[in-house]
């Protein structure tokens, strides 16, 4: 096998960037993406640098927590809003029946966080 040093620091080109599996990047990564709100797993290898025996506490851990779960909140509120936009401008009004899509489009901010402003069109760069 002919040695290659990548950009990455790989030592063999073949195991650098994109020419892995899949599974060999994204399984680690999905992993620490959930694991890391475990306070169990937390603890068994996150800790001081200076002093190990010195983990995450458990009170800024339960705000960490707290945080993950507003921040899936306002994106799923997100994702609702876009979705009742789709919905408004594709199934609710009969075809062939003229209407104004700017209007329908902005959105009831009761509903949604992400309001947009009078200025813009947003349904014209609505990709869904």
């Amino acid at each position: 096998m002919r040695c290659i040093r990548s950009s990455l620091g790989a030592k063999y080109g073949r195991f650098a960037g994109t020419h892995v599996p899949g599974d060999f990047v994204e399984a680690p990564s999905q992993m620490l993406q959930n694991w890391v709100w475990d306070k169990k797993v937390l603890d068994t290898f996150a800790a001081d640098y200076r002093d190990p025996s010195k983990k995450i506490r458990r009170k800024s851990s339960r705000k960490l927590n707290d945080a993950k779960l507003a921040n899936a909140g306002v994106l799923y509120r997100r994702q609702f809003a876009f979705a009742s936009l789709d919905w408004r401008c594709t199934i609710s009004i009969p075809k062939m029946i003229l209407y104004d899509c700017v209007a329908i489009s902005k959105p009831d901010p009761r509903k949604s966080f992400s309001a947009n402003r009078s200025s813009t069109t947003f349904v014209t760069y609505f990709g869904h």
